[in-house]
């Protein structure tokens, strides 16, 4: 699943620099800064959707590959949402209250955000689909370690959905 999350976050950086250049914003440190915190936030989406994939594949094994990365999607959205609309807020204030140079951030940063949220959640999951297509694995195995909740067998990500 690395392939879908690297299209992610080349699309981002793509769009953020042709938007830039489009408005004629210089490339400095501010701008390097913006582009690598966009690429991060986007990064993080890519995990927790595929977190939440590699968890319901395991549990939920009846269901078609593209029903759990539906599933999967629909169950991060409501915090992927909730996290870019908080972010917003406080850019939007950084961008209309700000000085040139947290200007610039902030408008690079919001233009990030809303294109690293529309690839993390609707670009690599069905870019995931058709690799699994091309290529099945069997899904993850799930055990019970204490009685009360079910975990992947193997190595533990730490990943928290």
């Amino acid at each position: 699943m690395w392939a879908p999350r690297r299209t992610g976050v080349a699309r981002v950086v793509v769009v953020l620099v042709g938007v830039l250049a489009w408005l004629g914003k210089p490339i400095d440190g501010v701008f390097l800064a913006a582009r690598l915190t966009v690429i991060g936030y986007s990064v993080n989406d890519s995990v927790v959707v595929f977190d939440r994939v590699r968890e319901l594949w395991g549990s939920q094994r009846t269901l078609g590959f593209p029903r759990i990365v539906n599933s999967a999607i629909l169950q991060t959205v409501p915090r992927t949402v909730n996290t870019g609309l908080g972010a917003v807020f406080i850019l939007s204030a950084l961008a209309f209250l700000g000085g040139d140079s947290l200007t610039d951030f902030a408008i690079a940063l919001l233009i990030g955000i809303g294109i690293g949220t529309y690839s993390s959640m609707f670009t690599a999951g069905p870019l995931a689909i058709e690799l699994e297509r091309k290529s099945p694995s069997p899904s993850p195995r799930l055990k019970r370690t204490d009685g009360s909740r079910a975990r992947l067998e193997g190595r533990n990500t730490g990943a928290v959905v």
